[in-house]
């Protein structure tokens, strides 16, 4: 019988959400809005 020293994965760290994410989240969400507006119109 053999025993090997294993050692756990630690979970990778969250990422986080900095205020240049939040910008481009804002900025997708204002452009997805428009374009279905734009759409509407036709």
């Amino acid at each position: 019988m053999s025993v090997f020293p294993m050692m756990a994965q630690s979970a990778p760290p969250a990422t986080p959400i900095d205020g240049g994410l939040s910008i481009l989240l804002a900025a997708g969400g204002i452009y997805g809005v428009k374009k279905l507006r734009d759409h509407r119109r036709k």
